[in-house]
This record gives structure tokens, C-alpha cells and sequence, in this order.
């Protein structure tokens, strides 16, 4: 546990530098996730291509260093997108002023499944969007699982608009949640204040 008034996690914009603990990250996620018997998702080069290049912005969780010397821990990424996929999305649901989250990773590891993460990223971007992008109606994703559904829906707060089929011909959940602040989310996460800066609209 960290000191009192400081916050445990903070997300900020990833940077080049970050790309080998980005696919470490990826990588351990996705070796665990088959081990469990789930498919990978395989987007580690879109993941790091997307990475300060233009029409995205992907976003990396991390448990910072301290005093006593533990060194900063790279926990998750996600990646927005600020355009949405005419896949399974119907032309009025298309016209409306929407961010995609996609590619979201988190660490495996035992030791910080009580924290979250995933639950962490979806609020922190809830808040995110809510603050930068005043005209956003909509924060939209996909899961192809059914379990995943249930926990984004009953856990994260989002809502299954339908089911369609991929490119692949897997069955995907079309998913969507409204952008929210969470001011006492910020004693949580941190974020740099200048983090909107360089956002693409």
C-alpha cells in the first residue's frame, strides 16, 4: 500500500520508449490467456504502431516507484481511437460523435487482480473522455466472449447494443457506455496535466 494522499496508480499518454514493457506486457497477457484456454487477440503490432501516431492514442496504466526504492511497474494499455468502425454499427449510431476503446491489456499477475485493472482503465477513460471531449456522446468497444460481457456489463458499466460477426466470422459483442466524470476516481489514478495536449480530434 502507498502512503496516505498519494495515489496508488497513474495513466499518461505511452511514448516510443515504452514500446519493449508494452510488449512484455502484451505478450504475458497473452501467454496467460491462452494457457487459461481463452484465444489471444494477437495485436501486438497494432498496439505498438499506434503508439504517438495520428487518430490514436494509447494510454498505459502503471503503478509508480517510490521512496523505498520499487521502481515504476507498467500494469495495462489501452488504446483510443476516435472513430468507430462501420462493423456491425448501424449509419445513425456511425454520425454520432463516438471514442473507440480497443486493445486493452492488462498484467496477469495474481498479485493485482484484487486492484482491477481492467475495471480501472474503462472508468479512468470514462473520466477522461467525459473532461476532454465535451462533444462525445459515446465510449464504444467490442468483446467476443460471453463472460467478458457479463463482467464489462455488470462490472464496468457497459450496455450490449447487439451481436454480429466479425471479419472472422466470430461472434462479437458490440458494446457502448457514456462518458462520465469520477472526481474521486483522481485520488486513485493520477494523470499528468497536460495530458490532452496532443489529443487528434
Amino acid at each position: 500500500m502507498r502512503a496516505t494522499g498519494r495515489p496508488q496508480f497513474s495513466m499518461r499518454a505511452a511514448r516510443l520508449d515504452d514500446n519493449p514493457q508494452l510488449g512484455h506486457l502484451i505478450q504475458t497477457r497473452e501467454t496467460w490467456m491462452r494457457a487459461g484456454g481463452f484465444s489471444g487477440h494477437r495485436e501486438l503490432i497494432n498496439v505498438l504502431s499506434s503508439v504517438e501516431s495520428d487518430g490514436a492514442e494509447v494510454m498505459v496504466l502503471e503503478e509508480p516507484g517510490d521512496e523505498s526504492g520499487q521502481e515504476t511497474v507498467l500494469l495495462g494499455c489501452t488504446v483510443l481511437k476516435h472513430e468507430v468502425s462501420a462493423d456491425g454499427w448501424e449509419p445513425k449510431e456511425r454520425e454520432q460523435r463516438a471514442v473507440t476503446m480497443t486493445w486493452t491489456y492488462s498484467h496477469p499477475a495474481r498479485r493485482y487482480r484484487q486492484d482491477r485493472l481492467g475495471q480501472l482503465m474503462t472508468w479512468w477513460v470514462a473520466d477522461y473522455v467525459a473532461r476532454q471531449y465535451a462533444d462525445v456522446e459515446w465510449i464504444r468497444s467490442t468483446v467476443r466472449s460471453s463472460a467478458l460481457l457479463k463482467l464489462a456489463r455488470d462490472r464496468d458499466g457497459w450496455r450490449e447494443v447487439r451481436v454480429v460477426r466479425d471479419a472472422t466470422y466470430a461472434r462479437t459483442h458490440l458494446i457502448q457506455r457514456e462518458p462520465k466524470q469520477m472526481p474521486g476516481l483522481r485520488a486513485l489514478i493520477a494523470s499528468p496535466p497536460d495530458l490532452a495536449v496532443n489529443n487528434t480530434r
